[in-house]
């Protein structure tokens, strides 16, 4: 589980326009989502989702040591 899968981002359906927030950790785990509006199957690309997280975390994670070398 990383640093990023608590975080919810908004998702816009491209049907109807509604937006609906999701958690990164649950979008990780099932990528298809169900509008709330129009009923419209978004299919989330867990891939690129799944690589931007792992490089995100690396880099807090390096950030992180980096900081802690300063004290």
């Amino acid at each position: 589980m990383g640093i990023l899968d608590s975080q919810s981002i908004k998702i816009t359906c491209p049907k109807c326009h509604r937006e609906r927030s999701e958690s990164v950790g649950k979008l990780r785990l099932n990528p298809k989502l169900t509008c709330l509006g129009c009923g419209t199957v978004l299919d989330i690309d867990a891939r690129s989702l799944n690589s931007a997280a792992k490089e995100i975390d690396k880099s807090i994670a390096n950030l992180k040591r980096s900081l802690g070398r300063l004290r």
